[in-house]
């Protein structure tokens, strides 16, 4: 079965204050009672190279200081439409993997909103002023991420979680926000084996 990679990180490197980064929705699979996991893949769809790279580079780092193994799936196929299950298959074979994580985006949007100028009148018929507001336009980014966990010795899909960053101050910045959190959800319910420092 080929994986068909279609949603991408987009390229928003836009300057924004009050960047804010929550997990959302979270979706486990009813049942699963599998160990935690500590050898695993990350997959990032990515709009380039270079963001894919960064990307999964900075899930292995965070993975590694927690004394967990990971792989950035760009250092074996650098073009991911060329992953399949084929090529899944073989690095769990290789690496003795038992987790696949994939992380694409879901949406990207930018809303802006625009405030008119208006001018107040006070007194009678405004003969003794008038106060006037000269309107303004707020801009609003948001980006969701859906970060999956597949258990390869089942290929299920055990695990996935939504992420929201709104007025990211670039990808850099929101891929660390997203790693942390979602790295310290899937420690809080069992995912990810605990090693003794």
């Amino acid at each position: 079965m080929k994986w068909r990679f279609v949603w991408l990180f987009p390229v928003l490197m836009l300057s924004f204050s009050c960047a804010t980064t929550k997990l959302g929705e979270v979706w486990e699979l009813e049942g699963y009672e599998g160990p935690p996991f500590e050898r695993l893949m990350i997959v990032g769809l990515a709009q380039t190279p270079e963001l894919r790279s960064d990307y999964e580079n900075r899930f292995v780092d965070r993975l590694a200081n927690e004394r967990l193994l990971a792989l950035a799936s760009i250092n074996m196929v650098p073009n991911v439409a060329d992953i399949d299950r084929e090529t899944v298959d073989a690095w769990v074979a290789e690496y003795a993997l038992d987790a696949v994580f994939v992380t694409r985006v879901v949406n990207a949007s930018r809303d802006v909103i625009y405030r008119p100028p208006t001018q107040y009148l006070y007194g009678r018929y405004g003969a003794w002023g008038a106060s006037s507001y000269s309107g303004s336009v707020s801009e609003t980014v948001k980006v969701s991420l859906e970060t999956s966990v597949y258990d390869v010795k089942t290929g299920q899909l055990v695990y996935s979680v939504l992420s929201k960053t709104y007025n990211p101050k670039g990808g850099r910045a929101m891929f660390k926000a997203v790693i942390d959190l979602v790295v310290a959800d899937l420690f809080e319910r069992g995912y990810l084996k605990t090693k003794r420092r």
